[in-house]
């Protein structure tokens, strides 16, 4: 039998002693009752208690032959959503704090990974940006607009900029707004194009638009009627292929796609 290598990496700001223990005790962790599941497919993402802080673990399996060779050209996920992560941070953006990555080897081969970082309660996420009940609604969108650009303007491309990865948490009488599933991110100039199709990804519409996009075009000193202008029509491509990929949805899980 092929022996584990494990390989990790510990948040210098942590005790590593202390922390190197658990990250032997990953598994162990995720297996406990006392750990909450938010989410089972192919990956797990739980939320436990680890020396009094809540944590966030998420387990990537690496099954199959074609994830196996993909994972000799490139890191792991997790290992990703660790150095990500803390690029967002020194980009002065925020995302969860990340505390450890693990990699398991057999061979020349990823078995598997597992990221852990700081856990936030969340009070809403960009989905609810649409809503009008939502209290000061525009605030949230013009902030949103305006993080995206800072983002971007670090050369920062968040590849799954979803509204389901924009976390507003309670912050006294605000909020704080954080990034989170950046393991898909390319680096580099980001032309105002390309800025305006990860803008359109949120779906917001509307009266929302405006706003949205200034605050966008404002931060990376582009063209505001162009990059509102842009963004409708954009928008009228992203509605068709989201109204194209939720009526497929059943099929493709079929087939596995």
């Amino acid at each position: 039998m092929t022996a584990l290598d494990m390989r990790m990496h510990i948040y210098d700001q942590l005790d590593q002693g202390q922390w190197e223990s658990v990250v032997t005790e990953l598994e162990a962790i995720l297996a406990d009752d006392a750990s909450e599941t938010l989410h089972a497919g192919r990956n797990t993402i739980k939320k436990a208690v680890i020396h009094g802080q809540p944590v966030i673990i998420k387990h990537f399996k690496n099954d199959g032959m074609r994830k196996k060779l993909a994972y000799k050209l490139r890191s792991s996920k997790a290992k990703r959503s660790y150095e990500h992560s803390q690029k967002l941070i020194d980009a002065g953006l925020l995302a969860p704090t990340p505390l450890l990555w693990r990699e398991d080897w057999k061979g020349a081969w990823l078995h598997q990974s597992f990221f852990v970082s700081a856990y936030h309660e969340v009070a809403f996420t960009a989905w609810d940006l649409k809503k009008d009940n939502l209290p000061n609604n525009e605030q949230w969108v013009i902030h949103l607009g305006q993080q995206i650009g800072k983002m971007h303007n670090a050369g920062l491309h968040h590849q799954d900029l979803t509204p389901g990865n924009i976390l507003f948490v309670s912050e006294g009488d605000s909020f704080l707004m954080y990034f989170i599933d950046c393991n898909r991110m390319s680096f580099g100039a980001i032309g105002k194009d390309q800025g305006m199709r990860a803008l359109v990804r949120m779906g917001l519409e509307g009266q929302h638009i405006d706003p949205y996009a200034r605050a966008y075009a404002e931060e990376r000193d582009l063209d505001v009627e162009w990059c509102q202008n842009r963004y409708r029509q954009l928008l009228k491509r992203h509605q068709f292929k989201w109204r194209l990929k939720n009526k497929t949805r059943p099929w493709r899980r079929k087939l596995g796609l």
